[in-house]
């Protein structure tokens, strides 16, 4: 399955700027090899957001090096795991992630999943900008609001360009972030002293059983905020090929990069705690390591951003909006730009954290479903009619939804916004919501799918984009 599959959209006639929206992938349109699924979410993974997860386990949690290992193996396993089943669909469906939400929620049922990534995904750019602005202003005296702008910008460039290019530029980053991070782990390997704990949160609010679960939800939270954008990099594969070949290759990418990352900040969370990339050199790294691990960083930010842009653009034209992809990349990077400028004057250290919980509370549930709707739901020519018939309005996914989330709120932990009875009574236990609920949503919509008759579905055209 290594070979490039050729074609007139793919080989014969490559567009410069993708025009292809939400429709289906045509069989002539079918290119890329399955090794580049490894490189793009390697490059995806091996960013800021998964070396500040680790830092959080032991520098704020407090727990030693060994068990803040297992948490982030384990967390970023479970999360690795969900990314890779969805991606493998992509090349057998040939649609965007959100998309195939509509077997199990409806044409409008969707629209809400659909809004909640556009936040999610929007917010993640968000946080991305200030990041990248961090190791900008880390390297060179620039005013915040003018790199913002500049490192806005040139994420969205890439984004615009879609999908062929984004594989194209995290297929070099991949390589150069290797290295660079090497580098990076080579000194953490040889200067921290992993006997060392730090006394951390854990003793106030969790104790270490529950930082180990909170340390273990936030690394799954971190994999699974692409998850609603599994398949939108794997759909233009050929359609033979194979869906857990593709999963293998994707987990590959997902699990080792966030791994990497989580480690190696978990490591030098013992040192210090890493509240913006420029921690890194004012508190950990020598000055030339640390310049070394702010380009790094910088990149790989990038890495991760246009996915980020790319895949809101597509919910944007999920929830109906009448724009081309590229418009819709553009006012996406805009809105994120702004977000980023306002989250720039705020305390990013704790709203990191809260973020990446609260992210897992409507994604958890969501993704239970379409790995569900996997075994049970329709497929070939079915599946293909009801992605795109609007007579199918509301599916039992949107309920099944609803039932596990509602069911998750009493297990919520967040410490600044909401503590939900059972967390408050057991504060051992960290926080369970993501779990819970993607357990009672799968329940809810295996019961619902078998009972329900199917919807009607009448012969329709992908003709969306």
């Amino acid at each position: 399955m290594e070979r490039e599959a050729s074609g007139k959209a793919g080989n014969d006639s490559p567009e410069l700027i993708e025009s292809k929206g939400i429709e289906l992938v045509r069989p002539d349109e079918r290119t890329g090899i399955l090794r580049d699924q490894t490189t793009l979410w390697f490059s995806a993974n091996v960013q800021f957001a998964a070396l500040t997860a680790g830092a959080l386990s032991t520098a704020i949690f407090g727990l030693d090096f060994l068990w803040a290992a297992v948490a982030i193996v384990l967390g970023t396993g479970l999360g690795s795991a969900a990314l890779a089943i969805l991606a493998g669909a992509g090349p057998r469906v040939g649609a965007a992630q959100l998309v195939q939400s509509r077997a199990p929620f409806g044409h409008y049922g969707n629209l809400l999943p659909a809004a909640a990534f556009f936040l999610t995904a929007t917010g993640w750019f968000a946080v991305s900008v200030v990041l990248g602005v961090f190791t900008v202003q880390a390297l060179v005296d620039v005013p915040f609001a003018i790199a913002c702008v500049l490192f806005g910008v040139a994420i969205v460039a890439i984004a615009v360009f879609g999908y062929r290019v984004i594989h194209a530029v995290e297929k070099v980053l991949s390589v150069i972030l290797l290295v660079l991070f090497l580098i990076v782990t080579g000194y953490a390997l040889f200067r921290v002293d992993f006997g060392v704990s730090v006394d951390g949160l854990s003793d106030q609010h969790l104790g270490v059983g529950g930082a180990f679960a909170t340390v273990a939800a936030i690394c799954a939270a971190r994999c699974l905020g692409f998850a609603a954008a599994a398949s939108d990099y794997s759909r233009y594969l050929p359609a033979e090929t194979r869906p857990k070949d593709v999963a293998r290759y994707v987990f590959a990418g997902s699990f080792v990069g966030g791994t990497w990352m989580g480690l190696v900040g978990a490591a030098l969370g013992l040192v210090a705690a890493i509240g913006s990339p420029a921690d890194l050199i004012t508190g950990i790294l020598p000055t030339a390591l640390g310049v070394i691990a702010m380009i790094a960083l910088m990149l790989s930010t990038a890495a991760s951003s246009c996915i980020d842009i790319y895949s809101s653009s597509l919910a944007t034209l999920v929830m109906g909006f009448p724009l081309k992809r590229w418009v819709s990349a553009v006012i996406v990077g805009g809105l994120g730009v702004l977000a980023a400028w306002y989250a720039g004057t705020n305390d990013y250290y704790r709203s990191f954290e809260t973020f990446l919980i609260f992210l897992g509370y409507w994604l958890g549930p969501w993704v239970a479903i379409m790995l569900v709707q996997l075994r049970v739901g329709p497929r070939g020519a079915v599946l293909e009619r009801r992605l795109y018939d609007r007579t199918y309005r509301v599916g039992p996914g949107l309920i099944a939804w609803v039932i596990g989330f509602a069911a998750s709120i009493p297990f919520m932990n967040q410490f600044d916004i909401y503590i939900g009875p059972f967390a408050k009574a057991n504060p051992g236990a960290g926080d369970l919501t993501s779990l819970i609920g993607a357990v009672v949503a799968a329940l809810a919509y295996a019961v619902l799918a078998r009972r329900g008759k199917p919807a009607p579905v009448r012969p329709a055209l992908s003709t969306e984009g």
